[in-house]
């Protein structure tokens, strides 16, 4: 007599439906669901054995919905390509601005050598429009001093009075800053240091900059004043630029016009633009740096509950659990030196057991979502019937070992109140 197929995806399910009945995360205090693993880079052969290991409980064991791991990679690899493209084009927009402000300035220059004093001084108004626009600090920083000076010198051929505001607006960008007798003449450096002296009987004010990520590097024009956790500076007043730059997020930048009454402060949330590299180290950075807007994004991507980061850094192999939240809400150390990679196994079981999922009326998801061993012959679609082989050879293993475990699971569950499902046959 030939078995039919149908009958036998049917008893598999049942069994698979039975083993889920059994839920583990009361103990825990966890939320089932599914999960997701970060391929990690490690230094020694030992360890990379141990992680595999390790997966391979993950992987083997159909109470967990673990997706796997050429789709993970998938989704990360086209993030990763995303925010590329998204810095690539706003560093490519900065490129070909600062290309014309450098352009324009060179043609301000050679006008005010011949006395086109009215075309030199539109051309720095052409200039100082792309200056303004946001991008690199440290060129524009620069260039409006460059500019500034010109206008200064303009003005002064002019016999304009104002000259000296202009030099005052270069030297409130670099107090420090001092003009090169090989290309300026005393006459102006004489003019621009008085400038500057009479801007530091003003004094400072006090800069403020906060914003996310927390460890964002903050540049104050062109120059590090620290993170964004808390980044001051003292600056006299006047123009400057302010910036803003951290791994995998798209750059920020502004600028303001700063008065000698004001204590200016400056807030930014930079956009998340895709981890830059390894995604298993980038991950881990962003958890130290408390990042949980960036880990929930990940789960978010992944389309998952849990994300299992693997952490080799120490020269011992962790396991990070990071929720929906982007909370991390355990870690488990699964192999150290000179240690048995199959311990690896062994601590990952018991790290996920809470996360075993617990079904409710939800077939179409099942059928979709199990995660059944990468070479099981077991197929879920299809009515054909099975003729070349014995339905029973081809299926009988696996069914023994749902029937088993199936079995187990629901004395189990029996005990712990498990969720009932009712199956429509």
């Amino acid at each position: 007599m030939k078995i039919h197929a149908p009958f036998i995806k049917i008893l598999a399910l049942f069994l698979v439906f039975a083993m889920f009945r059994v839920s583990l995360c009361a103990a825990a205090g966890l939320v089932p669901g599914s999960l997701a693993l970060l391929e990690g880079s490690f230094e020694g052969p030992e360890m990379g054995a141990a992680w595999e290991q390790a997966k391979r409980e993950i992987f083997f064991n159909p109470r967990l919905l673990a997706k796997g791991e050429k789709e993970t990679t998938l989704v990360l690899d086209q993030w990763k390509d995303e925010g590329q493209i998204l810095v690539k084009t706003w560093e490519t927009v900065d490129s070909e601005a600062l290309q014309r402000i450098s352009d324009l300035m060179e043609k301000a220059w050679s006008a005010y050598f011949t006395f086109s004093f009215e075309e030199a001084t539109a051309l720095l108004g052409q200039a100082e429009d792309l200056i303004f626009i946001p991008g690199d600090s440290q060129f524009r920083t620069r260039v409006f001093f460059e500019s500034r000076i010109l206008k200064g010198m303009i003005l002064r051929a002019r016999k304009d009075p104002s000259f000296a505001r202009e030099f005052t607006k270069a030297a409130a960008l670099d107090p420090g800053a001092v003009l090169a007798p090989d290309r300026y003449s005393p006459e102006v450096i004489g003019a621009y240091n008085r400038a500057k002296n009479s801007l530091k009987a003003k004094g400072t004010v006090s800069l403020t900059v906060t914003g996310t990520p927390d460890d964002a590097d903050v540049f104050l024009n062109g120059k590090k004043i620290g993170r964004a956790r808390g980044a001051t500076g003292n600056l006299p007043p006047g123009v400057h630029f302010i910036e803003a730059k951290a791994p995998g997020y798209e750059p920020w930048s502004t600028w303001m016009d700063v008065d000698q009454w004001e204590h200016p402060c400056a807030e930014f949330n930079l956009k998340q633009a895709g981890p830059p590299g390894e995604p298993a180290l980038f991950f881990l950075e962003r958890l130290e740096a408390g990042d949980r807007p960036y880990l929930s994004r990940l789960v978010e991507r992944l389309d998952v509950d849990y994300i299992l980061i693997p952490d080799g850094r120490e020269g011992i192999l962790k396991c990070w659990l990071i929720d929906a939240q982007g909370v991390a809400l355990e870690q488990v150390i699964l192999w150290g030196e000179e240690e048995d990679q199959g311990v690896a196994a062994r601590r990952m079981s018991e790290f996920t057991a809470p996360l075993r999922f617990e079904w409710g009326d939800t077939e179409e998801f099942f059928l979709s979502q199990v995660n059944l061993p990468p070479n099981s012959v077991l197929s879920l679609k299809g009515e054909e019937e099975i003729r070349d082989v014995s339905a029973w050879k081809r299926y009988g293993p696996v069914i023994v070992v749902l029937l088993v475990v199936g079995i187990a699971a629901a004395a189990s569950g029996g005990e712990s109140g498990g969720t009932s499902i009712e199956v429509a046959w």
